[in-house]
């Protein structure tokens, strides 16, 4: 389970990737705090699970994501 001040961080590092849309950002910090509890599970740390997590997500994976579904909204 992450901590108070992990989940602030995470949450800190989504809001400055600037994703808008508010259940979107929502969505995402949820989705990165689970992934990131799965690998401390697995047997890492914090820092080395978050590493992790942004390693699959990419550099500018989130702003995609936010790009995509603001794409399929205006459909």
């Amino acid at each position: 389970m992450l901590t108070i001040e992990q989940t602030d961080y995470i949450i800190n590092e989504v809001s400055g990737q600037h994703i808008h849309f508010s259940h979107l950002r929502d969505d995402l910090i949820d989705h990165i705090c689970c992934d990131i509890e799965s690998e401390m599970n697995s047997g890492f740390g914090f820092d080395d699970a978050y590493k992790r997590v942004q390693s699959r997500i990419g550099y500018n994976g989130l702003k995609q994501v936010q790009k995509n579904t603001l794409l399929l909204i205006d459909k």
